[in-house]
């Protein structure tokens, strides 16, 4: 917590209701959500094996005020990986990572 001229700052803290480990089946989405906070508000992106995820091909993002959901659908088994989900603002980031591991 950082307080300048009045103004309260708080560092970006993430949490998530999964394991870091999580199976992909093909055909089959895996959802991951991260819930997130901090002042200013953090800007939320992931990675995947050090690559920016967007929307498409089987990839979907959804973020709302304190989540971001990201989708994974896998059916040819290649989207296993390391997954990312970061947070930042001008007082901090953070980060969690998952691994997905394809299962064909």
């Amino acid at each position: 917590m950082v307080i300048k001229k009045n103004i309260l700052y708080l560092a970006p803290n993430l949490s998530t209701l999964h394991s870091a480990t999580m199976m992909l089946y093909p055909g089959m989405p895996v959802y991951i959500v991260c819930i997130f906070n901090g002042v200013p508000q953090p800007m939320i992106f992931w990675v995947r094996d050090g690559m920016n995820l967007v929307n498409g091909s089987g990839i979907s993002i959804s973020n709302s005020m304190n989540t971001s959901e990201l989708t994974v659908i896998d059916n040819a088994g290649e989207q296993g990986g390391e997954y990312n989900c970061s947070v930042s603002n001008v007082i901090g980031s953070a980060t969690l990572i998952f691994m997905v591991e394809c299962k064909v």
